[in-house]
């Protein structure tokens, strides 16, 4: 049962270096379906090899695998997406980025389309990435009494399902862009970790599936490998140092948030 974790581990990091070397082979006339085929495909890979390879596990030490948000969770889920993507706004105001449409011009059909493809996206992170990521990667080895192990294992194989986007073919498109993206996916799957053990994949999985879908398919990096329907680019090496540190800044708000609550449960479960 040890290895179970372990082997699943193994083949996320797998499907994840298989993405990177796909995304890097695909000619630029079809980016923009690759794009999209990875944003589906590889989560629901993920979560068929989590199934697969790790059976259920309900212990007292792991968080229910699919657990209903209640209504005061989702502003929190806000709050981090519009902390995490705060150095857009900052970067903006400061002069270090500019926005620009992929094509010609913006298409207002384009656009709606990417909006109203985001539940899509998140449904699809629910049931994918964070079904292996969490409730079969991180919540196996929890069960097993070592949780930073999981945690740690669960960020590792979660910043490689992701990094296709970032490094396609293992090319470094810019040093410092790569740096803070994958400073950003590290940060995103730290606070994935924390909103799960909070409720489970459903917020998990929102938080993640929102961040993913809005990137590849309503704005942005135009270095970054997605064909979403705007772009932008730094104009400064300031603003990747301030988009990590906003990334940053919303996972140790998750960690924090969902510590203060679990000391609060405790609290009130303690008899008097």
């Amino acid at each position: 049962m040890r290895r179970a974790p372990l082997s699943l581990f193994a083949a996320l990091l797998a499907l994840g270096i298989v993405a990177i070397l796909l995304a890097g082979a695909v000619p630029a006339s079809l980016r923009g379906p690759a794009a999209w085929g990875a944003l589906f495909l590889v989560p629901l890979i993920a979560g068929a090899l989590g199934t697969a390879l790790v059976r259920p596990w309900r212990r007292p030490s792991a968080r229910a695998e699919v657990q209903v948000p209640t209504l005061p969770h989702a502003p929190m889920v806000v709050a981090l997406i519009l902390i995490d993507g705060a150095a857009l706004g900052l970067g903006h105001a400061l002069g270090w980025v500019s926005f620009s449409p992929a094509g010609a011009a913006l298409s207002p059909l384009r656009l709606a389309v990417g909006v109203l493809a985001l539940p899509a996206v998140m449904f699809v992170a629910v049931i994918g990435s964070e079904w292996a990521l969490r409730a079969r990667l991180y919540a196996a080895w929890a069960a097993l009494g070592r949780p930073r192990t999981g945690a740690a294992a669960a960020v590792l194989a979660g910043v490689a399902l992701a990094a296709a986007a970032v490094v396609p073919g293992f090319r470094l498109a810019d040093r410092a862009f790569v740096v803070a993206a994958l400073t950003c996916l590290a940060a995103r799957e730290i606070a994935a970790v924390a909103l799960y053990r909070r409720a489970g994949v459903l917020l998990s999985g929102t938080f993640r599936g929102a961040i993913a879908g809005l990137e590849a398919l309503v704005l942005g990096d135009r270095l970054a490998a997605w064909a979403p329907a705007a772009t932008y680019a730094a104009s400064a090496p300031e603003f990747y140092a301030l988009r990590a540190a906003t990334a940053v800044a919303a996972a140790a708000l998750a960690l924090f948030w969902v510590a203060r609550l679990t000391r609060r449960d405790a609290e009130l479960r303690r008899p008097l």
